[in-house]
């Protein structure tokens, strides 16, 4: 999958700059877009080059007075990073949200040297249950911004808690921990997105005295062969793509295809997987669901 992000200037809008954009993203791949609902020419111009809605997002604000912590239930504690721990964020994440954690040490990182991120963990004994990651938006507009450029809306990135100790009353107190933080900042708003799939996230910002301003809408455009039904001869094309777009500008495959004298006879190169040596087009097959004979 590979996310699009484009803008276009206000004063240039609807006069083709915004397509001519989007068109030029590679068509190969499976691409991720997100708009703003409160745009309406964004959600437009993606329906009619081909991209579907997948979910939304309700974006919440509210103002960042009046906010004191709640208790924490008996061997719970809620911890402020202040060493902007990468191994231990990416362990959090990790335990939290499992197979869709950020995996991406140098990301993390760039996300925690940030001026105004912090992190808070949820601690019982000595194990990480919970994670809230806190910055200044980088969406705010210029309206909501100081002079020296830093946003005055503080956000709610992430926020999550281990299976074991879900519904026992520890999510709105890490929630809660993570806005008295940024009212300590300095920031006079606070944001946050929730997921319109889970009816419980939006409640639960809404106890905390947020109200809906605008949806994040996501799209994706997929592939062409995904788009036909993914029968066998759409897929099969798409395996012969794979070997024309592995070569390089002259036609010639480059050294990770070529196949090695030791190799001969395994499908033009083989993969390491697990320990076990597969060919490669037998790979290739299996990623693109046909059945490997």
């Amino acid at each position: 999958r590979t996310e699009v992000m484009f803008a276009v200037n206000a004063a240039w809008r609807r006069q083709g700059i915004g397509r001519a954009l989007l068109q030029a993203a590679p068509r190969d791949r499976r691409l991720l877009v997100i708009s703003r609902q409160g745009v309406t020419g964004a959600a437009e111009l993606l329906t009619s080059e081909g991209f579907s809605e997948r979910y939304r997002e309700a974006r919440m604000r509210r103002k960042s007075k009046g906010l004191d912590p709640l208790d924490l239930p008996d061997g719970a504690v809620v911890f402020v990073d202040t060493e902007r721990d990468v191994p231990r964020c990416l362990a959090a994440l990790a335990a939290v949200f499992g197979d869709d954690a950020e995996q991406d040490a140098g990301l993390v990182n760039a996300w925690l040297r940030r001026p105004d991120c912090r992190v808070l963990y949820l601690k019982v004994g000595s194990q990480d249950v919970g994670i809230c990651i806190i910055a200044g938006s980088e969406h705010a507009k210029k309206s909501e911004r100081k002079q020296d450029g830093a946003a005055n809306i503080g956000v709610v990135e992430q926020v999550g808690l281990t299976k074991q100790v879900r519904g026992q009353g520890m999510s709105r107190p890490l929630v809660r921990a993570g806005l008295v933080e940024l009212a300590k900042m300095g920031f006079p708003d606070i944001e946050v997105l929730a997921d319109r799939r889970r009816a419980s996230a939006a409640e639960l910002y809404e106890a905390e005295g947020f109200a809906v301003v605008d949806d994040e809408i996501h799209w994706i455009n997929r592939e062409q062969w995904a788009k036909e039904g993914g029968d066998d001869d759409s897929r099969r094309r798409a395996v012969g793509h794979l070997g024309v777009a592995a070569r390089g500008a002259r036609g010639r495959l480059p050294a990770w295809r070529r196949s090695r004298p030791w190799q001969q006879g395994h499908g033009g190169g083989v993969l390491r997987r697990r320990g076990v040596r597969r060919p490669r087009h037998l790979l290739e097959r299996r990623m693109l669901g046909l059945p490997v004979r």
